[in-house]
Formats: structure tokens, sequence, C-alpha cells
């Protein structure tokens, strides 16, 4: 049942993420989750034992096509983004797209020209964005409480092998995505590992090095294969470290500060931050933004099109 003032939602793709978005979406008092698209119909039962009221169909044009959609959410594989996304835009809806929402600058311009023409806002699932402790940081960073940082390392391992992009596109492009909201300045690319351990086709672990203006160096390391999932940022000052884990559940942030004339010696530091889920922060923005309460400041084209960009320099 439509509810007014709220936002009417097709989600295309129950697969990986898919879940995790229709949660969101349902549980949501913002939205409602009118109809899911799956191309496999496998997924049906499934979908309609969690979803009972929500109409489920295999063909998504059939399902852009139905009356009262506003927002078209796409979590299907990489390569189907472009043509879904264009069709949606064409259509006169809103868009969110699973990361990434292409792997070319010139899809993705084209996409923001019919959106441009259309009047229709893109958003790009960057959950960390909206993480506390990814705001925590940003806060100490832009405060210069510590001074100014001199170097970040994010690690970031263990996700399913993709057929559809490599391990940058699909986990590094969170830490990107993650330094572009920390710092409004380029990044320059200084050296970049790429293995194919377990893949031919794509990459499935990389060490990225990059630096802002020669005197912030920063490290990326992605990989699909590990015993362990691994979720860091270490950010370093001259006298304080503060350690992201977002696999914790309360002390997502540690603060280490040296102990004067032992730097050995450290002094740890459990801050509190925001805990709710960051999918459901975003999904909020994406809200405000379509209801012209918010100005789509952050997951914007300037953003997009610098992480898509910086991407595609790595892949040369």
């Amino acid at each position: 049942m439509k509810i007014k003032n709220k936002v009417n939602v097709l989600l295309i793709g129950y697969g990986y993420w898919g879940p995790n978005l229709a949660r969101n979406i349902d549980n949501s008092n913002d939205y409602n989750l009118i109809s899911i698209c799956d191309s496999s119909k496998k997924q049906f039962s499934k979908i309609k034992k969690i979803y009972p009221k929500v109409k489920i169909l295999d063909d998504y044009k059939k399902a852009i096509m139905q009356t009262g959609i506003n927002l078209v959410v796409i979590a299907t594989p990489t390569k189907t983004h472009y043509q879904i996304a264009k069709y949606a835009l064409q259509n006169d809806k809103h868009i969110l797209v699973e990361k990434p929402i292409t792997q070319s600058s010139k899809e993705l311009r084209s996409l923001y020209k019919i959106a441009d023409k259309k009047k229709k806002e893109i958003f790009v699932d960057y959950p960390f964005l909206f993480s506390g402790a990814s705001e925590y940081l940003k806060k100490m960073i832009s405060s210069n409480k510590y001074g100014k940082p001199y170097s970040l390392e994010f690690i970031r391992e263990q996700a399913p092998i993709r057929e559809d992009c490599n391990v940058l596109w699909d986990l590094g492009i969170h830490d990107i995505s993650i330094l572009n909201y920390f710092f409004d300045k380029d990044l320059t690319i200084e050296n970049k590992i790429k293995n194919h351990n377990f893949t031919k086709k794509n990459y499935d672990s990389i060490n990225l090095f990059l630096h802002i203006n020669n005197n912030i160096n920063i490290q990326i390391k992605s990989a699909w294969m590990s015993p362990t999932k691994i979720r860091i940022i270490k950010v370093r000052f001259k006298e304080v470290t503060i350690i992201c884990n977002e696999n914790e559940p309360i002390h997502k942030i540690e603060i280490y500060k040296k102990i004067l004339k032992n730097h050995r010696s450290y002094k740890r530091d459990l801050p509190g931050v925001d805990l709710r889920e960051p999918l459901g922060k975003l999904l909020n923005y994406v809200f405000l933004v379509i209801k012209n309460k918010k100005k789509n400041n952050l997951i914007n084209k300037k953003l997009n099109l610098k992480i898509t960009k910086l991407l595609e320099k790595v892949d040369k």
C-alpha cells in the first residue's frame, strides 16, 4: 500500500547485497518497498516469504515502468549497471546504484547528462561515508586537533571473488570514496602492485600507494582471499595514531597518544561514535535529497567522477 509523502522504491537485484538494501528500505519510515525484480526466479520464493506484499518481477524494464515508482535501487552485476541505470533515468526515476556505478567515466558522464535533463538524482551506494567511525575520523582530520596527518593506511580483506570487476573496484573503491570524503584534494598515484593469485581475468589483490601534495602518504591494501575479515583504517599524526576497526561492534575507534619522552608507550582512549547502521543513514540522506530538504553535496557528480577517473588510471 502506498503511503503519502513516502518514496516508492523498486529494488532490482536480490543477490549478495540486495537483501541488505531491501531490509533497510523496508524498515525505514521514509520508503515503501513496492517491488523487487530479479532475473533468477529461484529468488522469488525467498523474497515472497520475507516480503509477502511486494510485487515480484523478472524483467527490469517492465518493473521500471510500473506506476508510482520514484526511486530505482540497482544491486545487479556491475556490467549491467549502465543499461539499467540509463533506462531508469530515461523513464524519470531517481537511481541509487551499488558501487561501482560504472567502470567508465564516459558512461558515467552520459548518465549525468540524462539525469540533468530529466532533473533526477544519481546516488551511489558508498555506505562507509555514513559510518559513525568515518565521520569521527573526518572530524579529527578537519579540526587539526592532532595536527596534520602524515600517513593513512587502509586494509580491507575478505569478500566473495567476483567475475564482473577486480578487487579494486569491489573493495578498494570503499577506501577511495572515504579518502575523498576526508580530503577535498587530488590523490596522486605513486605505485601499484596487482596480483592474480586466484583469478586470471581480474586481479584479486592490490597494494596501491598514493599521496596528497607529497606530504600525506597513503597505502590501500585490498584482497578478496583472507582467512579473516579485515576492515581497518590507521591515521597517523606526529604524536597520535587513530585506528578504526569497522568490525568492532562497539569500540570502532581507538586513539593512541604517545607518552612524552617514551615513544614506545601510549595512552589509549576509546571515544564513542554513532553506531547506527551506515546503510540506513545513507537511505535517509537519499530521501532528504529527493524531497528537496537537502542538497546532494556528498554523493554527487564531482565525487563519483573523481572516484571513477582515479580507478580508471590505476587500471591502465
